[in-house]
């Protein structure tokens, strides 16, 4: 089983994004999967700045993969949304 951390950083406590992506951009590049909980309108700026399927909102409760060819957090950029999950497609 792989070791799972969990984290509150104040930093994803952002509205805009910005700080959000500097957080991520400050991980440890042995984080190979990373889960974000926060808040809107940073959520959907950064899904639509970092995948590639524009989003008009990320909901309540929503879930978006963006998957990334970079080998570095510091690094990440242009990534593969690969999956969208809001609580309407769970009808």
């Amino acid at each position: 089983m792989k070791n799972v951390n969990f984290e509150v950083k104040k930093a994803l406590y952002d509205f805009s994004g910005p700080s959000v992506l500097d957080a991520i951009k400050t991980c440890d590049d042995s984080v190979t999967v990373l889960m974000l909980f926060g808040h809107n309108y940073a959520l959907t700026n950064l899904c639509n700045s970092l995948g590639n399927i524009g989003i008009d909102n990320v909901t309540t409760s929503g879930f978006v993969q963006i998957e990334f060819d970079q080998n570095s957090w510091k690094n990440i950029q242009n990534g593969k949304t690969t999956k969208i999950v809001f609580p309407k497609h769970l009808k």
